[in-house]
């Protein structure tokens, strides 16, 4: 079995995907709209995510020093940048809404394998 190529790579990454569905390589850019977020100001909720801590600094992907993702459903997303991509699944959830085990699987990955990219 031949294993495809998307763009001279072994795997199909979002990149691809997007130049390959828009015809183009896409950008995402960060704009301030002069709101807050919902899960922060109480409209959807109140606990916030891994990038929404107290002070909205984003403390645990310094802590880490993995830049990282979660939602309310147990995942944490993670990218060290040329090196390698984690996922983790735990559904047991801290106050802030992230996955309890997920945040201490990172610190201890990062520690071990020097991932911190700061």
């Amino acid at each position: 079995m031949t294993p495809k190529n998307w763009n001279g790579k072994p795997y199909h990454s979002l990149d691809y995907e997007l130049k390959h569905t828009f015809g183009r390589k896409l950008y995402k850019l960060s704009l301030d709209g002069g709101m807050t977020c919902p899960n922060r100001d109480g409209t959807c909720g109140n606990r916030g995510c891994i990038f929404c801590s107290e002070g909205g600094s984003g403390d645990f992907a310094i802590r880490v020093g993995i830049p990282a993702k979660s939602g309310v459903g147990g995942g944490i997303m993670g990218v060290v940048p040329t090196r390698m991509g984690v996922g983790i699944f735990a559904p047991a959830l801290d106050e802030k809404g992230n996955s309890a085990a997920g945040i201490q699987v990172l610190e201890r990955l990062s520690k071990r394998m020097y991932l911190s990219i700061f």
